[in-house]
């Protein structure tokens, strides 16, 4: 199951740290963004965040999926639900980041 998480929820920061290695720029992201946590038998298996950037960008921060984790479609899964979550929104591979772009819109 895919869900946000909770305001006063501790996040998995050592899933987070797998895809940026500076735990400060993660700290200054995830208190301006939105956490999503993909859970399987009450643990988190993986991790997205999306920042707001602008009112018609947002930007996918960090994507990450535990190494036991890795290769079975996990972070394509929570690709998609960031996707499918901002329906009407544009999702742009930028090589190395995604972007949502919505006009008019913003991150709910």
């Amino acid at each position: 199951m895919i869900r946000k998480a909770y305001q006063d929820e501790s996040l998995p920061i050592e899933l987070l740290l797998l895809a940026d290695p500076s735990e400060k720029q993660i700290h200054s992201y995830v208190s301006s963004g939105h956490c999503y946590l993909a859970e399987y038998e009450g643990a988190c298996r993986g991790v997205y965040v999306l920042q707001e950037k602008t009112p018609q960008t947002i930007e996918l921060m960090n994507v990450a999926v535990a190494e036991s984790w890795q290769g079975k479609g996990l972070g394509k899964q929570l690709i998609l639900h960031a996707s499918a979550y901002f329906d009407g929104w544009t999702m742009t591979d930028q090589d190395d980041f995604y972007l949502f772009s919505f006009h008019g819109g913003q991150l709910a």
